[in-house]
């Protein structure tokens, strides 16, 4: 071979490779999933501690009926949120055996017994989560459709069941409980308890609603107000880190899909994932579990949060924030924690970035009975009663932005459909104005 051919040859293989590598490089199409993948989640910690369902889910309140002589019917409730976890505790023991799951053919869920227990959960509650309600000595069969109200049946044979129905009030699933002392424990909760104290049923409402007779002594209390480090949430939300850019102010973080953004002077963040997927839906419990792993893996459960509500068909589950047992409302969702998610890939998280720190004062609240209330909602014509479908003592929360303070103020609110509405008595304290809430 000469020296003219095997330039020749040489010249032909660098072309030859040339355009190899030119097709390589168009042809190649990386694989940015990679990059997002939903199930890692960089380690992150933001201060907080893990919870169970057994810490998130509670009932809103537990309601002891006796209808006594006369048809008198007696109705209690505990004084303390403290002392009513501490009964629910207690029950959720107590082993249940002789499953039974039938049609309601009376089509009523209100027991006809004359003695029971009344455990009223604050939204739909999927049927498999009696598993973690109560306790069970071997499998059971769960119902698949959802209640918001459990039952406790006290018998004249020294019996105990435990009755819950559909919300549609077409199923029934029935237990026996096997507790000795379960029947004389619940005999004990009576008028004379130290612990309870009387109520009232509201005569009006979408749903049952049971509120004190007596307004219990409340104190609106002032906090120090720490603030999380929103930089600390780029770990748990954003899969690579070390993609993510945050804008001048640091008000804003981005990986380029990913979003998330800082509101209300750093005290409220809200994460976005835009990414088009397939738009299935988690079963109730999936839901839950999933939401609940999720904010275990970056430990950010800050303060007192139960689980308020949880909708498969949206994806959309909320967390009430709580202090020492008792409802938390504000208008500006600092007392929320919110997250949809799409299958199995979250899709919004919203939350406060606001922690309780110490107590700095506290003062003394009166504020209107059980029949006044009533009274002014049964006046007030600005509301369709029906539409009422509870009443709570609770806290409005107000953020004092010049001292870096919090005040946590007793009130009354009403759930009005989807919203809660502080009430705020006029002098007369016969007519109320209501405020939107969240």
């Amino acid at each position: 071979m000469n020296r003219e051919m095997l330039k020749t040859f040489i010249l032909g293989v660098l072309v030859a490779l040339s355009f190899l590598l030119s097709y390589i490089l168009w042809s190649y199409q990386p694989k940015y999933e990679m990059f997002y993948d939903a199930d890692y989640i960089s380690e992150a910690d933001i201060g907080g501690k893990e919870r169970t369902k057994n810490d998130l889910i509670r009932p809103k309140q537990i309601v002891f009926h006796n209808h006594q002589a006369l048809q008198q019917l007696e109705l209690l409730g505990f004084k303390k949120p403290s002392d009513e976890h501490l009964f629910y505790k207690e029950i959720s023991t107590w082993p249940l055996s002789d499953i039974k799951i039938e049609k309601n053919r009376s089509r009523n869920i209100e027991p006809q017994e004359s003695h029971y227990v009344e455990i009223a959960f604050p939204s739909m509650q999927s049927g498999q989560l009696l598993e973690n309600i109560f306790t069970f000595n071997k499998d059971v069969e769960f119902p698949t459709w959802p209640f918001e109200r459990v039952f406790i049946v006290v018998h004249d044979e020294n019996e105990l069941t435990v009755r819950v129905h559909s919300t549609d009030h077409s199923q029934l699933w029935e237990a026996t409980v096997e507790k000795a002392g379960a029947y004389q424990a619940i005999q004990e909760y009576n008028g004379e308890h130290p612990h309870l104290q009387s109520y009232v049923n509201v005569s009006f409402g979408a749903e049952p609603i049971y509120i004190p007779e007596t307004t219990p002594k409340l104190t609106k209390k002032t906090l120090v107000a720490n603030e999380l480090n929103p930089e600390l949430f780029v770990n748990a939300l954003f899969n690579n880190p070390s993609l993510v850019k945050p804008n001048q102010q640091k008000s804003f973080f981005t990986d380029g899909q990913r979003g998330m953004r800082i509101f209300q002077d750093r005290r409220y963040l809200e994460f976005i994932n835009p990414i088009e997927i397939d738009d299935d839906k988690l079963e109730s419990t999936a839901l839950i579990d999933r939401s609940i792993a999720h904010i275990n893996e970056h430990k950010g459960w800050i303060n007192e949060y139960h689980l308020e509500s949880a909708n498969s068909i949206s994806g959309k589950i909320k967390y009430r924030l709580h202090y020492d047992g008792v409802p938390v409302f504000d208008f500006n969702n600092l007392s929320v924690i919110e997250q949809i998610w799409r299958d199995e890939d979250l899709h919004q998280y919203r939350r406060s970035l606001l922690q309780f720190g110490h107590l700095l004062n506290v003062t003394e609240v009166e504020l209107p009975d059980s029949n006044l209330v009533i009274r002014a909602l049964l006046k007030n014509e600005d509301y369709d009663l029906d539409k009422i479908y509870d009443i709570r003592l609770a806290y409005d929360l107000n953020y004092i932005n010049e001292v870096h303070s919090l005040t946590l103020e007793p009130a009354w609110f009403i759930q009005y459909e989807y919203n809660w509405i502080r009430l705020s008595f006029t002098e007369n304290d016969t007519d109320y104005i209501g405020i939107r809430g969240d």
